[in-house]
Formats: C-alpha cells, structure tokens, sequence
C-alpha cells in the first residue's frame, strides 16, 4: 500500500473507534513508537508491534474515553502525520482532562514503521 492508502486507513478505523486493528494491520513487526512522556519503566520508546499494542492496551485501560476525534491524514512521500483529540480521565486519579497530540509516522514497504507523538494540548 502507498503512504496515502495506509494513512487513509489508519485514519477510518481509528474513526471507528478500531484503533488496535489499525495497529495490528498496518504495522510492521519491529515498528518502533515514541512517547512525549516516559512510561512506567522510564523510556520513551517501545519495540516490538506487540509491545506497541499492549503499551496501548494499557492506556486505554488506564482511562475512561468520553470522547475522541481525529484529523487528517495529512501525507508526505514516506510519513504522514494525524492529530488525535481526546477528552479522558485518568482512572487512578480522577483528573479529567483534554489530550492534543500530532503523531507523525514512518512508512517502509507498505507499512507503518515508526510512530511518534507529540502533545499539541494537555
């Protein structure tokens, strides 16, 4: 698939709410994902599309969603970025907030590569 056809499709499940296909389709094995934030055991990176969906996994698990929405895609020749809007609230804490982030990701021979986020609003 081209840049646009996988950024197009990343785009429509996540709309749909089918977030973890998105990541199970269109990534490839050792993609790589970059955190703004350090996780629980202080990097910012996860290997490994398993690692990456169950790095996922957990986030969800974490926070209750009240709402989601997504821009883009906006395509280059070999990335594209999307911006990603939620209204979440921490489970633990409590604390409700709104999240605005850019990921911007990598493709190599048709997949998803490498993924990186960036918080526009938090």
């Amino acid at each position: 698939m081209t840049t646009a056809e996988v950024a197009n499709r990343l785009v429509a499940l996540c709309k749909e709410f089918k977030n973890f296909e998105a990541m199970e389709t269109l990534y490839e094995p050792d993609i790589v994902s970059v955190e703004p934030f350090p996780g629980p055991d202080g990097s910012f990176e996860t290997n490994g599309k398993a690692a990456v969906i169950q790095k996922s996994a957990n986030w969800a698990q974490a926070h209750e969603i009240h709402a989601a929405s997504v821009e883009g895609p906006y395509v280059g020749v070999d990335k594209f970025s999307v911006i990603f809007n939620f209204e979440i609230t921490h489970k633990a804490s409590g604390n409700r907030k709104h999240v605005r982030e850019v990921g911007i990701y990598t493709m190599d021979g048709g997949l998803i590569t490498r993924e990186e986020f960036h918080v526009a609003h938090f």
